[in-house]
């Protein structure tokens, strides 16, 4: 009987201490996908810089509609850079983002980018009720020239940055905001003041 009340109590401990791993990872993960600090500027030196020619691109939307850079030359553009679908916190920035969609429109054309292939970005138009223009860019390459990659992740994907681009193609304003959706107000003085 002793042995039973032993191994019973080792059970219930391996359950517990498998309960707190998980809430660990979770609380983790949750960090890193909705931020924890406010416009912070990378500490890495960046090879992209406000003043440096827009790097060109072309991409697709979730309907696999391409889009050029150079298609928009003449006006601002407003690129979010976001993880993709599966984050929770991405997903709270840009329903808040959102809510200013028709403000940020009037002053730019707004592309939000991720990793998410065409078939996941279905999944966020949906949920943003087609509030912004929702680009694909599962390989990187939009992401990497825009030097918006996430450090340290063990699949590559987008961190949060917003990036203006000037009407003549020029960038203006380059910030990593994990909060962005919180910051309407400030992207929009922003793009205002390009």
């Amino acid at each position: 009987m002793p042995r039973m009340i032993k191994a019973f109590s080792a059970i219930k401990a391996c359950r517990l201490l498998f309960i707190l791993a998980i809430g660990a990872f979770f609380s983790i993960a949750s960090l890193s996908c909705s931020g924890s600090s406010n416009d912070s500027q990378s500490s890495q030196p960046s090879k992209i810089k406000a003043g440096d020619s827009a790097p060109q691109f072309t991409a697709v939307d979730y309907k696999g509609k391409p889009y050029r850079l150079e298609d928009f030359r003449g006006q601002k553009v407003l690129l979010v850079f976001y993880m993709g679908y599966f984050c929770g916190g991405c997903k709270q920035n840009l329903s808040d983002l959102a809510k200013s969609a028709d403000e940020l429109k009037r002053e730019a054309a707004v592309l939000a980018i991720s990793v998410d292939p065409p078939s996941e970005s279905v999944k966020m138009n949906q949920l943003l009720n087609g509030a912004f223009t929702l680009i694909s860019d599962p390989e990187l390459k939009i992401i990497r020239d825009y030097d918006v990659e996430m450090a340290n992740m063990a699949s590559p994907m987008a961190d949060d940055w917003y990036v203006i681009i000037d009407k003549d193609g020029q960038i203006s304003t380059r910030v990593q905001d994990t909060l962005f959706g919180q910051h309407a107000d400030r992207i929009l003085s922003a793009l205002k003041k390009t």
